[in-house]
Formats: structure tokens, sequence, C-alpha cells
């Protein structure tokens, strides 16, 4: 039986992201999500932002959860959408 994935990404269009997208594509494919502190602490990437949108620009499904620190800081945590299959 096949699956196939709708919406699905290529992968030249993965090939095509910067070098730092693709660490962070590589981070949220294994299932976790990730914030901007998260970034600059681990991969020592300071532009989340634009990673997120040159992810999304090759075809990536990305949420965006809006969260409150301790004292009532905003933040934004990005996660993969859940695929959506065929069968």
């Amino acid at each position: 039986m096949t699956t196939l994935t709708l919406g699905s990404p290529t992968l030249a269009s993965d090939l095509s992201l910067p070098p730092q997208a693709r660490i962070i594509l590589a981070h949220l494919e294994a299932g976790k999500d990730i914030t901007a502190s998260q970034s600059m602490l681990v991969y020592h990437i300071y532009r989340l932002s634009d990673c997120i949108l040159k992810i999304r620009d090759a075809g990536y499904d990305i949420l965006t959860t809006m969260r409150k620190d301790e004292v009532g800081g905003k933040y934004a945590s990005y996660s993969l959408a859940p695929k959506k299959v065929l069968h």
C-alpha cells in the first residue's frame, strides 16, 4: 500500500533552503517545537522568524503558538503541523 501525503514539499525545496533554515527544519521534523530563545541558545540562530518564513515558503505548514512566560511576556513557539495522509 502506498501512502501519499498532501502538501509535501519536495527534496529540491529542502535543498534550496539556507543552512540555518535547514537546521531549524530538522529540529521541527524531529517532532520538537522551537522558540527564538531556544534557536539562539542551541543553534546560535538569531533570526528564527526569517528561517520560519523561508521554511513556509518552501511549502511546509508551520504552526505558531503564542505563549506567556512567568512574568507575562509573550513569545511564539513554532512546530510542524501534522501531515494529512491519504490511503
